[in-house]
């Protein structure tokens, strides 16, 4: 009972910076209909990152999050206005697009690799890494940060996206973006600043993730896979599916590599992106989302 709920716990922390992740995937997706396949390397930039920072350079914890997201930010900010936007002007085909994010996220793990370095390095934990004692559970605090960081961020983006002008211009352009044009809203900038928000949102996830593991310039791949693997789970464009299909992404991930072997956590992410295709196309929230704002 307590390694369960030790896994229990660990698999809601992992899963909840995957929902962080598969959120950012979705805020790009509902604006521009870009899946943009660079979000795994940006939360591996996001680890990278808070590494060099707190630990080489010794910058403050809450500085070192504030320049991680900035920075990641305005990396992904970049990959719309170098590739994004002139190829969606120029209405090139969905394949065009993803080869184009595709590009920009092996440039990334290229530079990664020659500023950093190829080894994984070690993150330190802003609470230190003393394990908390729940039920006679063992937990170390970095996981409790991460879920209380998570829920926190979630909160704000659901209160800015359903209460605020801004939220409105953002839901007018997903849902409606030729009528949004005739009622003069740039849909180009409200495109951009979603990529903003969406690269900020990756690099935090990396950035929370980092002091569970190493922080290691190829850890982009699994990122992504369990990125897409939650915003798929849940339904592209589903705020809601992005929490819950990487909350199951990491309990998933966690229970199986806990109770079988962690050769298997890959295994049971492609799994269950299968089950649920077969289940339901769409995705789990995908119509519910639809009806819901509709």
């Amino acid at each position: 009972m307590q390694q369960f709920l030790v896994y229990l716990i660990v698999g809601v922390s992992f899963g909840s910076a995957y929902a962080l992740l598969a959120l950012s995937i979705n805020v790009i997706y509902a604006s521009s209909n870009v899946l943009n396949f660079a979000q795994g390397e940006l939360m591996m930039v996001g680890g990278m990152l808070s590494w060099a920072l707190n630990v080489e350079l010794g910058v403050p914890y809450y500085l070192t999050v504030l320049l991680t997201v900035v920075i990641t930010a305005a990396l992904c900010g970049s990959s719309y206005f170098a590739i994004a936007m002139p190829l969606l002007r120029r209405k090139a085909s969905l394949i065009a697009i993803v080869i184009g994010t595709l590009g920009f996220s092996i440039v990334l793990r290229i530079v990664a690799q020659l500023v950093f370095g190829k080894e994984g390095r070690p993150v330190h934990a802003p609470f230190g890494t003393t394990p908390l004692v729940i039920a006679g559970a063992s937990i170390v605090p970095q996981t409790f940060v991460i879920i209380a960081v998570v829920a926190v961020v979630l909160g704000v983006l659901w209160w800015t996206y359903t209460r605020t002008a801004v939220g409105l211009v953002m839901r007018a352009v997903a849902y409606e973006p030729t009528g949004s044009k005739l009622v003069g809203i740039n849909v180009s900038s409200v495109t951009a600043t979603s990529f903003i928000l969406g690269g900020g949102l990756a690099g935090l996830a990396g950035l929370l993730i980092a002091p569970l593991s190493y922080a290691s310039p190829f850890a982009g791949l699994d990122y992504a896979i369990a990125g897409f693997a939650g915003a798929v789970i849940g339904g592209l464009g589903s705020w809601p599916g992005a929490v819950m299909g990487g909350l199951a992404v990491g309990l998933c991930q966690i229970f199986l590599a806990g109770y079988a072997s962690p050769n298997w956590a890959s295994m049971g992410t492609f799994g269950l992106i299968i089950l649920v295709l077969l289940l339901k196309p769409s995705g789990l929230f995908a119509e519910r989302q639809a009806a819901a704002t509709s």
